[in-house]
């Protein structure tokens, strides 16, 4: 559950979410930067990836403190994960991959996707 109390679940839930996703490059680093809008309400978040493997830390508004890093990989390079490296139709390319560690909640998930969709998830 991610530390995430029940009065906010039911009110996400109950709310469109709408993402804009921008993806560039730049000194040479691939960067995908999300921005979440949750109406009603306009509760706003960002998440800024640069796709370089570091650990980066975050204050999101939902999951509270948490460390992240992300990277182009291929699925064979996906660290001890099967259920990650199935499902997909393009076995051979590279795919984006996040890994975020809450820092209080004792959390982690595990993320593998296209051009910065999230289609894979794994959560511990």
């Amino acid at each position: 559950m991610q530390g995430v109390g029940w009065f906010l679940r039911r009110a996400i839930a109950l709310s469109t979410i709408t993402l804009t996703i921008s993806e560039y490059v730049k000194d040479g680093l691939t960067h995908i930067d999300i921005s979440q809008v949750a109406s009603p309400g306009g509760i706003t978040s960002t998440e800024d990836r640069i796709l370089d493997w570091v650990y980066r830390d975050h204050s999101d508004r939902v999951f509270g403190e948490v460390k992240g890093k992300s990277r182009w990989v291929k699925l064979d390079d996906v660290d001890d994960d099967d259920f990650l490296k199935k499902g997909w139709d393009d076995l051979e390319g590279e795919h984006v991959q996040g890994y975020v560690e809450s820092k209080a909640g004792g959390w982690t998930a595990d993320q593998v996707s296209r051009s910065g969709l999230g289609l894979g998830i794994d959560v511990e």
